[in-house]
This record gives C-alpha cells, sequence and structure tokens, in this order.
C-alpha cells in the first residue's frame, strides 16, 4: 500500500507547500491556511519562499513569539549581565567567609 492509497487530509501536498502541524486555533485554521497557500501557488500568483512562508506561520502564532522573545532576552542578558552587575562570577566575599 502506498501513501496515495491511504485516506489523507482534503488537502494534499503540492511542490514544496508544507502542512502546518498546528495553527493554536483549531485544525480548521490549519486547512484554510493551506488552502490559501494552495490557491496562491496555482493561481499563478507570486512564488513565497520558504523561509517567508515560515515566518508569515511564526508571526501568526503569539505564544511561539513569547516564547522566542523570552528565550533571546535570556541569551542577550547572559551576554550583557556581567557589564551590568557590579559583582563578579569569580569574586569572593570576605565579610562571608563564616556563613553570614
Amino acid at each position: 500500500m502506498s501513501l496515495k492509497d491511504e485516506p489523507g487530509p482534503a488537502i494534499e501536498n503540492q511542490g514544496d507547500v508544507i502542512t502546518p502541524v498546528s495553527a493554536g486555533t483549531g485544525a480548521l485554521s490549519d486547512v484554510q491556511l493551506v488552502q490559501e497557500e494552495v490557491a496562491i501557488r496555482t493561481s499563478g500568483g507570486r512564488n513565497i519562499s520558504r523561509g517567508r512562508l515560515v515566518l508569515r506561520r511564526l508571526l501568526r502564532k503569539k505564544l511561539a513569539l513569547f516564547g522566542l522573545f523570552l528565550l533571546v532576552a535570556e541569551i542577550v542578558l547572559a551576554f550583557a549581565g556581567p557589564a551590568l552587575s557590579k559583582w563578579t562570577v569569580s569574586g569572593l566575599d570576605f565579610n562571608c567567609l563564616s556563613g553570614c
């Protein structure tokens, strides 16, 4: 049995159209999203690169953007933290050696 014989979703992948796993708002919005992308590709409209397609899908997911923002903020603070703090990583507090 091949993949063509198995029942699948109403929209099949054509070319390099990527079927989304979840848009965060339900399966119906995923089907509509894929239908719009297929319509754009088959109507002779502008071609969308894979990177732009991924970016458009990411921008639709607010929780994913929030997580990406937190990740970037954590990385920036890890590198900028020593410049913002008066304490160093290797510095010892000699006033507190006996267990403050």
